[in-house]
């Protein structure tokens, strides 16, 4: 619910920043690794019957496996898009809104969202990293590391917002380049390990 909420905050602040359009999709992203660890749970200690003899163990594995590829894809897509922006030279529109007759930068808000969706990131990971070892669960650690890393890439778009406040157009695109490399990371990661789970690696 609080991954739904923080995505929720920041999709509404997103404006035309491409980092922070990219950092909510990473927001969105991370709902899948729990969200299958959610549907299969009951699933993987389902009795042995004809069709599956073995059980359903890897029911698990399977989602673990479809996060992991769904995320290497949308970073790599994130990537490409965030990179021909900064070739092109595309300036961020990010307008403002008025108070009490001044005009306040919208930036402004998108980085105090920023700040406020990294600290419970942060504090979940570290509860939930016990909870995974306890259970044997990689969909479940895999998701703990990309929430304790999610400040990583909260920091890269404040820095990048911070940078287009002083003038600097690309800081947001760059910003949102670098986001995307870890986004990327995570994905390709896990991919890995999923398919070591298939394999039955020790």
């Amino acid at each position: 619910f609080y991954q739904i909420f923080s995505a929720a905050i920041l999709g509404s602040l997103m404006g035309g920043s491409q980092a922070m359009k990219t950092e909510w999709l990473e927001n969105m992203l991370a709902v899948v690794p729990p969200l299958g660890v959610l549907l299969t749970w009951k699933t993987e200690n389902h009795q042995p019957d004809n069709k599956h003899p073995f059980g359903y163990h890897r029911s698990g594995t399977v989602a673990f496996m479809a996060a992991a590829f769904a995320i290497l894809g949308v970073g790599c897509w994130l990537f490409f898009e965030s990179l021909m922006k900064l070739i092109h030279h595309e300036y961020p529109s990010i307008g403002g809104f008025n108070v009490f007759g001044h005009t306040v930068w919208h930036g402004w808000l998108m980085m105090a969202a920023m700040g406020l969706t990294a600290i419970p990131q942060i504090v979940l990971g570290k509860m939930k990293t016990p909870v995974a070892q306890l259970l044997h669960d990689k969909a479940l650690h895999a998701d703990a590391e990309m929430n304790r890393a999610n400040w990583m890439t909260n920091g890269g778009g404040l820095i990048g917002l911070t940078l287009v406040a002083f003038g600097f157009w690309w800081g947001d695109s760059l910003a949102a380049l670098l986001i995307s490399c870890d986004i990327i990371r995570d994905g390709w990661k896990n991919v890995a390990n999923s398919l070591s789970d298939v394999m039955d690696h020790h």
